[in-house]
Order: structure tokens, then C-alpha cells, then sequence
């Protein structure tokens, strides 16, 4: 029986703007509701558990939320190493406003601590690169007080969001068994406003309060954006032409496409660039397998001539492994580079709805040959080492290579769109 009032600890969300917010998770029947800590009930989201039409759009909505970030204390300001994600505020409004974005520490300047009245306080500078928000893709500067600490962890622990999350797979479920579906025996199947400013009940510290001030629409607030996606299904679909195929179905009976096939495996890949162009699938599947304890596949793309690099993509089987991996290679204690230094980067974790990977040759499990080229050789260097410096200071300069060549794409876009028809 689905509890009538069910009430959860603070979790972190990140709303329609990318900025997170500190909120309180309340479930009444099957209708979640996402409190905004400091703010009053009017600003309230709701989500029923019918509003997720497939189950990928549920999982995104899952990854809306996280454990609470911990502010930085200046004692521990040493925990903000370079390479790290963070969660940091940025101040609008001569600061009467403030959000707070994920950023990467690109560099620490280290200062000296003074002592007033027995309190430590950090005088270091952070050079913070915006991964969202309004200044993503820049540098800016920053202070221990402007930064959070991320804490690891999934967020289906919190048992309100995990309760809401398992009732609306019951009402997916529900629903696809409910789909009209042609016998198994046939054998054959035929395919045919105006903007308020949000102004926190109580006043408190940027270092303890997650959440401050908010320029937000009202007619916004309260809203699913997941009410609006395309429903989906495997079943009783049709084309304008018909064909008779022979049924493509899943363990359960389901009708499946390569299409559909394809684009829930879409949601377990990952995009990683700039390695070696003699690098193997299977020192990648061996290496992972070896250093992360990871079962994937992966595939080495071809690449142009006059590029110095290649890309890859990496494919887990499930969601918790897709967040072990990730959380392998974004952690901040080390950086994964090749034999001549190259760094592994990350520009997308997902790739975009629609990329089709069904044709690709990807290697499995199989272990990689001891005599391939040094391209294949793949290491890990730690924070501190010279080794792992260097590799930051590639990653970054990369960064901003593919920072200005998507600038260069979205001008053609423009220019192309203009001209044709």
C-alpha cells in the first residue's frame, strides 16, 4: 500500500535552469512532490508517477537528483584539488541573487591561512571552469566560500524518490502489459509570463544554505517538463507502408526495432576523446575490466588525417554500471593517460538521442594482446605527480580546442541554415 504522506531528508535537484537547489522530497499517493528548501509552498513541483512515458525519461529524471554538496570549510580547503567537480555559487544582481552550477577546479593558487579568534580562514584562489550556467565554458575566480563539495552516492538511497521511482515503473509496466499485441501464433506481424523574484523565507549563511535567491517564472514552477515527451512504445506501432516482417521480440514477447534497440543502448554509452589513433578496443575492454573492475564494450572510431587524435565509445549493460564507470573516470585523485601522455577526456557522457551505434564493430570482454603498439598502453597517473599536472594541462588545452570547434560548428549551422532550403 502506497503510503499517504511519505517525507524524505534534503536531497540536491537541479531544476529547468541547470542550477541546483537544496529541496525536500514529499510523496502523497503517487504524486511526488519537490519542496525548494527556503522558499514558500507556491514555488512547489509535482510529478506523478504516470508523467514518464518511457523509462528513459524516468531515468533522467532520476539523475535531477543527488546527495546534498557539502559546503567547503576553509580547515579543508585541500579537498578542492585541481581536476575536481564541484558544485560553486555565482552571484547575480550586484548579489542579491545567487545560483550555484557544477564547475571543474582548473587550477589552485595556495596561500597562507590566517587565524582570527581562533577561526582558520583560507585565503587560496580558485580557478573555476563552468560546466553549466551562464558562464559555461569560461574561467572565473573564486574563494573556498564559493564552492561545494559533490558527494558521491545514489540518489535512489533517499527512500522517497527510490518509493515514487518503483511506483512508476509499476504503472509503466502496467501500462505495456495493457498494449494491444498480435498473437504470438500468427507468426507474422504487419508494420504500418511574467517573472517573480523568489525570496527565501529565512535569510542565512551562502556557506550553510544551498539555496538563496531565484529569479524564476511562476508559470514554470509546478510544471513537468516530462509531460511532454512523445510517448514510445514497442507496440502497435505503424508505418504508412506495410510490410511483413517476421517479429523482432524481447525476453517478454515485446516487439522490438533495431531502432529502439539502439536508442536505450544510446543511454548506457559514452563518448571519450582524445586518444591514441593506434589505440585497440580491446586494451580499453581490458584495461577497464582490470583497473575498474568494469564489463563494457568499446569501440576505437576511424578518424580524419589530419587529426592528431580518435574517439571512442564505451557501452555498459546498465545504469549502475554506466555511474561506476563514470565515476572511475571523473575521479579527481587521477587522471587515466596514455603511454605518451595523451589524457582521456570526457565531453559527453551520453550520447545525443538518435546516435546510432547498432553497425559499430565493438569489442567484448576479450583480453588485449600483450604485444600490441605503445598506442595501446594506457596508465593511470595520480594527483600530485608531474605526470598527472602534465596531463591536466593537455586535457585543458583540448578542452578549449573542442570549446572553440563547437563555436565553429554552431556558426556553419547557422550559415548552412541560411542557405539551404
Amino acid at each position: 500500500m502506497v503510503p499517504v504522506n511519505f517525507h524524505s531528508a534534503s536531497v540536491d535537484f537541479q531544476a529547468w535552469d541547470d542550477a541546483w537547489y537544496t529541496v525536500n522530497l514529499a510523496l502523497q499517493g503517487e504524486v511526488l512532490t519537490v519542496k525548494f528548501i527556503g522558499f514558500s509552498d507556491a514555488y512547489d513541483e509535482k510529478y506523478k508517477a504516470t508523467d514518464f512515458k518511457t523509462p528513459k525519461d524516468l531515468e533522467g529524471f532520476i539523475e535531477k537528483f543527488r546527495p546534498t554538496s557539502l559546503q567547503l570549510q576553509d580547515y579543508e580547503c585541500n579537498k578542492a584539488i585541481e581536476g575536481s567537480i564541484v558544485c560553486a555559487s555565482y552571484v547575480f544582481n550586484d548579489g542579491n541573487e545567487v545560483k550555484f552550477y557544477d564547475a571543474v577546479v582548473a587550477e589552485v593558487s595556495l596561500e597562507d591561512h590566517k587565524f582570527e579568534n581562533g577561526e582558520e580562514l583560507c585565503n587560496c584562489k580558485f580557478e573555476l571552469y563552468w560546466l553549466l550556467g551562464p558562464n559555461a565554458g569560461t574561467k572565473t575566480k573564486g574563494v573556498a566560500a564559493d564552492i561545494c563539495l559533490i558527494r558521491p552516492g545514489n540518489p535512489l538511497t533517499d527512500p522517497t524518490l527510490s518509493l515514487f521511482t518503483e511506483i512508476s515503473r509499476e504503472k509503466h509496466e502496467m501500462a505495456s502489459q495493457c498494449s494491444v499485441r498480435i498473437p504470438k501464433e500468427v507468426g507474422l506481424t504487419c508494420d504500418n509570463s511574467t517573472s517573480h523574484n523568489r525570496t527565501p523565507d529565512s535569510s542565512g549563511d551562502t556557506k550553510k544554505q544551498l539555496i538563496l535567491f531565484e529569479s524564476r517564472s511562476r508559470s514554470t514552477m509546478g510544471t513537468n517538463s516530462f509531460k511532454h515527451c512523445t510517448p514510445r512504445t514497442f507496440k502497435g506501432r505503424r508505418t504508412d507502408r506495410v510490410k511483413w516482417t517476421v517479429p523482432d521480440e524481447d525476453l517478454q514477447g515485446n516487439h522490438v526495432s533495431m531502432k529502439d534497440l539502439t536508442e536505450q543502448l544510446s543511454s548506457h554509452c559514452m563518448l571519450i576523446e582524445n586518444l591514441e589513433k593506434d589505440l585497440s578496443p580491446s586494451a580499453v575492454v581490458d584495461f577497464l575490466k582490470k583497473r575498474a573492475s568494469l564489463t563494457c564494450q568499446a569501440v576505437v572510431l576511424p578518424s580524419l588525417s589530419s587529426e592528431s587524435y580518435a574517439r571512442g565509445i564505451l557501452v555498459v549493460g546498465c545504469q549502475e554500471e554506466f555511474q561506476k564507470l563514470s565515476e572511475f573516470l571523473d575521479n579527481p585523485a587521477h587522471i587515466i593517460l596514455s603511454s605518451r601522455g595523451r589524457p582521456w577526456v570526457i565531453t559527453e557522457k551520453k550520447l545525443r538521442r538518435g546516435s546510432n551505434i547498432g553497425n559499430l564493430n565493438m569489442s567484448d570482454s576479450s583480453p588485449c594482446d600483450t604485444s600490441l603498439a605503445i598506442g595501446h598502453e594506457i596508465t593511470i597517473a595520480k594527483s600530485g605527480s608531474e605526470e598527472f599536472k602534465r596531463g591536466k594541462q593537455l586535457r585543458e588545452l583540448y578542452l578549449e580546442f573542442a570549446d572553440h570547434q563547437r563555436s565553429l560548428h554552431q556558426q556553419f549551422a547557422l550559415e548552412e541554415s541560411k542557405l539551404l532550403l
